[in-house]
């Protein structure tokens, strides 16, 4: 937006050019703010944006930082172009009184179009294409936006001591509403927001996110998160099953059923149902329902392990104890320090509420702590914590947000200390929560994958990965559990093995698709997928799949990002067939100078691209491709594992051997290997014994039987 003009004339607007007073520059210039006071603000001595403070007035603005933000890091690709930002700070008048602060964009320069994400319930977010800051929808958690220049820009609002900064977009433009929650903070200073500009839009987004972290330590280290080892295995979830409420007898029949139809689960979630609770869901002691688990949870763990080779265990719980809180009435209540809220019964936060008694604060260590000792002495292996963006609401009028970094606190010193720390938060998509997970865990990044929702796959499919923008920077991702057996399972399950988190299997014990199951593990039930989350590709980064005639483009990599995995997906609302083309910059990472072959499980080899090449994809409705993009050397490229939806993750390793005749790789167990080569072998080696081979217009082919174990295949070419 330069100027709205359902609001200004063009005498306006030269009139409202003039008002401009004062300058805030990267270097550290500070300005007192009047009334109607119009600040430029600029980043590397470029116009950035233009603003003022709304309220309170007469504190100290600030926008500081170096030249440019600390590069290097060692999880972005691509060169390092000049990125420059700085942090928008804000003190309050000395001895003022106030609940929020309230920063109001009047315009950004250049924009021409941005992508946001926005949360639509209080725990839950989703991507807004805007061309307009004026049309910023409310709650608004991250904001990227592409400039007239080509460059692009960002604001990442911040949490700071009692305050969370979000945007709202309005008549008059787009406010950075920086809110305490419940009550008033004096004389505090509050970081407002995160402002960059930069060249690599991929490469801001981290480089924000990395000085975000810097800013609010409690964010997470700005390395790359490490991931759970129980989330590197098949899993299957109880959420939604006919198996929650639990039982001990009905739970082990439901895991064994997955053992007979030959699906290598290797980790298992207990949602729901296996909690000490009463009648109204409410928390009355630290061990499981005793007539859910009459022998304990201990016991039954112990014999899903041994019987049917389940690595992990995990259990669900509410963040307040139970979903209805803690029972005042129970010798737990009775314990811990308790006070009085409500919580929402409806998801959307119109519906009826009830009453609630919660731990306060001061108690959070003490009741996180013996939860997750307990949970661990009955074997338990990771918590998925539930609710915890209700937070907001249950804190409100109690405490401010600074509150929300004790319980996570309270919730990640347990974790660490019980359990490695393996958490998954889930409901947390609010910045009070974002900003205090020290980048520990893995992050739901969705609402929950349902089958009853209209265009759900395409829309999950939206709501993660562009969500994966900027979470993924701080917490492994989870785009919840689906069912292989439903009519999308395989698109479901290709945008799993790209998401850079767990896969979870939802279905009910017998009703499996094991075609699905089979081309995404591995025989161990390890999973077969990217080697960090997917994104959405450059081509759709400011364009809506679901309205225009194009894929939502999803990216990763494997192989040490030698391999590119590119998932296209037709998500189209008005169901068409979509043709797109596929190019070597829709996986930003790769070597566009380079040349690459892409291949498909389904389709085979789909064409060459790199140089200046593309190849055409036609997709029907709700259909999708999941391509490998392997790159070319004289003439061969390896393709991996041929059955799987992530051909190219089956590579260790690959390339010539000296003398240049031999090309070597190296793949994480037998099956279908495929490779692309331009000419027939002399021979082809498997484990260093000659083995059969099939060349088909340029697909070769080599079976291997040995699974469990890495395998070798050579492919020998004449010497001239």
């Amino acid at each position: 937006m330069r100027f709205s003009r359902r609001l200004l004339t063009e005498e306006q607007r030269r009139a409202h050019v003039n008002r401009l007073q004062s300058e805030v520059r990267m270097k550290g210039h500070e300005v007192v703010t009047e009334s109607d006071q119009w600040l430029l603000l600029r980043l590397g001595g470029t116009p950035f944006a233009r603003g003022r403070i709304n309220n309170p007035k007469n504190g100290l603005l600030s926008l500081r930082s170096s030249d440019s933000f600390p590069r290097g890091e060692p999880w972005a690709h691509g060169p390092a172009p000049e990125t420059m930002g700085g942090v928008l700070r804000y003190e309050l008048p000395e001895n003022h009184l106030s609940n929020h602060i309230t920063f109001l964009f009047d315009e950004l320069f250049g924009m021409t179009r941005a992508v946001v994400s926005h949360r639509f319930k209080l725990w839950w977010a989703r991507p807004v294409f805007l061309h307009d800051i004026d049309d910023c929808p409310g709650r608004t958690i991250f904001m990227l936006w592409e400039r007239e220049d080509g460059s692009y820009g960002m604001i990442l609002p911040l949490l700071c001591g009692v305050f969370r900064s979000e945007l709202h977009g309005g008549r008059d433009g787009m406010r950075l509403i920086a809110d305490s929650n419940a009550r008033s903070a004096r004389g505090d200073a509050c970081n407002l927001a995160l402002l960059g500009a930069g060249e690599d839009p991929y490469r801001l987004i981290a480089q924000v996110c990395w000085a975000a972290q810097r800013i609010c330590p409690d964010m997470g280290p700005g390395s790359r998160p490490a991931r759970p080892e129980f989330s590197r295995f098949l899993g299957w979830t109880t959420a939604g099953s006919k198996r929650s409420p639990a039982s001990s007898v009905g739970l082990l029949e439901a895991v064994r059923a997955f053992r007979e139809a030959e699906i290598p689960l290797g980790t298992v979630l207990l949602s729901d149902g296996w909690q000490q609770v009463n009648s109204y869901r409410q928390l009355t002691g630290m061990g499981v329902d005793p007539e859910a688990f009459p022998g304990g949870l201990r016991a039954w763990i112990e014999v899903v392990k041994r019987e049917c080779g389940v690595r992990h265990i995990g259990v669900g719980m509410a963040l307040q104890g139970g979903w209805s809180g803690i029972d005042p009435t129970s010798e737990l209540g009775m314990r811990l320090e308790l006070f009085e809220t409500e919580r929402m019964l409806s998801e959307s936060g119109r519906g009826r509420r009830m009453k609630m008694s919660m731990f306060t604060p001061d108690s959070a260590e003490e009741f996180f702590d013996a939860y997750f000792a307990a949970m661990a002495s009955e074997g338990v292996d990771f918590i998925k914590c539930d609710n915890e963006g209700s937070l907001e609401d249950f804190l409100a009028g109690h405490y401010g947000f600074d509150a929300v970094k004790v319980y996570q606190s309270a919730l990640r010193k347990a974790a660490r200390r019980h359990m490695r720390p393996w958490v998954i938060h889930c409901m947390a998509m609010s910045g009070d929560n974002l900003f205090n997970h020290q980048g520990e865990g893995v992050l739901r990044t969705s609402d929950d994958c349902t089958q009853d929702r209209p265009h759900g796959v395409g829309e999950h499919l939206m709501h993660n990965s562009y969500n994966n923008l900027w979470t993924s920077r701080f917490a492994i991702p989870d785009w919840d559990g689906f069912p292989s057996a439903g009519a999308d399972g395989m698109m479901h399950a290709a945008a799993r093995t790209l998401s850079g988190g767990p896969v979870f299997l939802s279905d009910e014990p017998g009703a499996h698709d094991k075609a699905v199951v089979d081309a995404v593990v591995l025989s161990d039930g390890r999973i077969l997928g990217a080697n960090q989350a997917a994104q959405p590709s450059p081509s759709c980064l400011f364009r809506d799949p679901r309205q225009e005639p194009i894929h939502l483009k999803i990216f990763s990599y494997a192989a040490d990002d030698r391999i590119g995995l590119l998932g296209c997906f037709n998500v189209k609302l008005q169901p068409d067939e979509i043709e797109d083309q596929v190019s070597v910059a829709d996986c930003p990472g790769l070597n566009p100078a380079a040349g690459y072959v892409v291949y498909d499980r389904t389709l085979g080899l789909v064409g060459r691209i790199g140089r200046g090449r593309t190849v055409s994809l036609l997709l029907p409705p709700n259909r999708f491709g999941l391509l490998t993009i392997a790159p070319v050397s004289h003439g061969v490229a390896a393709l991996g594992l041929g059955d799987k939806l992530a051909s190219g993750a089956g590579l260790l390793d690959f390339g010539w051997d000296e003398p240049r005749w031999i090309y070597r790789a190296r793949c994480v167990e037998g099956g279908r290997l495929v490779f692309f080569s331009k000419l027939s072998p002399t021979a082809v080696l498997l484990d260093g014994a000659r083995a059969e081979y099939t060349l088909t217009k340029g697909l070769l082919q080599v079976c291997s039987n040995a699974l469990g174990r890495p395998v070798t295949v050579e492919l020998q070419y004449k010497y001239s």
